[in-house]
């Protein structure tokens, strides 16, 4: 670890077992993500948008851009229709993120279509 990222990985044991692939490693439960208030998604176009829990003030530099990709946990489903809107939900792969307004409160729209055409059943 250097501060708070991963810099080395130390191989302890040879793997047994697992397929001449390439493998990847997700860090999951971390606590430097932005907390969402609400959640709202259209089925149709499969873009979910996340309101965000902004600053009093408003962010003074928008904390996500247009084309950004996002890992996203954390968001809990009230229903067992779907797949879910999580990024383990839907084989841990990042989301592009398509429209930001930095506004109070700032909100993030992000593609799930490319994964799922059933995050939730509205």
């Amino acid at each position: 670890m250097n501060g708070s990222s991963l810099t080395t990985v130390e191989i302890v044991v040879a793997p047994k077992g697992l397929e001449s692939i390439t493998h990847k490693v997700f860090a999951i439960n971390n606590s430097n993500g932005s907390t969402v208030s609400r959640l709202e998604y259209n089925p149709t176009s499969g873009i979910a948008t996340c309101t965000l829990v902004t600053p009093v003030l408003g962010f003074t530099t928008a904390p996500f851009s247009v084309d950004e990709e996002v890992y996203i946990e954390g968001l809990q489903k009230f229903e067992d229709t779907g797949t879910g809107f999580n990024s383990s939900d839907n084989g841990f792969n990042f989301f592009k993120i398509s429209s930001v307004q930095n506004t109070n409160p700032a909100t993030i729209s992000f593609d799930l279509s490319p994964f799922t055409s059933n995050a939730k059943n509205i």
